[in-house]
C-alpha cells in the first residue's frame, strides 16, 4: 500500500475537510507522545511506543510483522490509544489511527 493514502478530517478553524497523510499522523503521535505521561493500563511507556513508531516511519517499505506491530499499537484499548485517553488527546490519536490503519493492512 502507497504511503499515499490519506484520512479526511474537519479543522476547528475551517468546514472543508483536510487530509492527514501518513508522515505527518507519524509525526503527529511520536510529538504527543513525547509529552504524555505513562498509562496504568498500558504496558508501553509513551518513549517506548515513540521510538518504535520512528523505526517504522523510517522504514521504506513494512514487513507483514511490522504492520502487525503497528496494527497492535493503534489497535483499540491498545498502548497508543490508553496513553492518549490518559492525556487528553484522544481525538488525534483516532485521526492518526485511522490514516495508518489503512497503511498498515
Amino acid at each position: 500500500m502507497s504511503a499515499r493514502v490519506l484520512v479526511e478530517h474537519k479543522t476547528d478553524s475551517q468546514d472543508k475537510p483536510q487530509h492527514m497523510g501518513i508522515t505527518e499522523a507519524f509525526n503527529l503521535l511520536i510529538a504527543r507522545l513525547s509529552d504524555s505521561s505513562e498509562s496504568g493500563w498500558s504496558a508501553w511507556s509513551p518513549d517506548e511506543i515513540a521510538d518504535r513508531l520512528v523505526a517504522l516511519r523510517d522504514t521504506p517499505m513494512l514487513s507483514e510483522a511490522d504492520k502487525l506491530d503497528l496494527r497492535a499499537l493503534l489497535a483499540p484499548t491498545g498502548p497508543v490509544q490508553e496513553i492518549a485517553i490518559a492525556n487528553d488527546w484522544h481525538d488525534d490519536y483516532m485521526k492518526c489511527a485511522a490514516a495508518l490503519d489503512r497503511y498498515a493492512l
